[in-house]
């Protein structure tokens, strides 16, 4: 943040977001949202892209599992990173979904059978399938009014 200021109106510069009015200016590099249901419903575009990220990979991938057991090996991913840090005498570092879906994907997709490299070009390729269609879901199902608030 460069200057405080209160505003209701954006206009973009640079690399950030730059709110304006008469009393100065802020600008932002980043500007996000937590995944609560504040821009759009959620548990809809995630749901939307599991299912999108399934079809493709047992379309692709025969034997591979479904999404509920997907989310259910990032899960473990995560327990076991804890409880290995926690049993060397420290802490987990913070974990992306992004790292523990792609870790999943590559998990359960060797698990199926596939070599260490078809799993991670599975694991890539329907990471990728899942990130277009959360962002596909998220811009069709984005709550009213949420383009002009922004």
């Amino acid at each position: 943040v460069k200057e405080v200021c209160t505003s209701n109106r954006a206009t973009t510069e640079g690399e950030g977001i730059v709110l304006h009015d008469n009393v100065g200016m802020i600008t932002f590099d980043v500007l996000s949202f937590d995944l609560d249901g504040t821009l759009w419903p959620t548990e809809e575009v995630v749901f939307a892209a599991n299912e999108k990220m399934t079809t493709f990979l047992n379309g692709n991938y025969p034997g591979t599992p479904a999404a509920n057991h997907i989310q259910t090996v990032m899960k473990s991913i995560r327990k076991r990173r804890r409880e290995e840090a926690e049993a060397g005498g420290g802490v987990a570092p913070p974990v992306s979904y992004t790292e523990l879906r792609h870790a999943a994907l590559h998990q359960v997709t060797e698990e199926a059978g596939y070599t260490e490299r078809e799993a991670e070009k599975a694991s890539t390729d329907a990471f990728h399938v899942w990130l277009g269609e959360r962002n596909d879901a998220a811009g069709r199902l984005l709550f009213s009014g949420v383009e002009d608030m922004l």
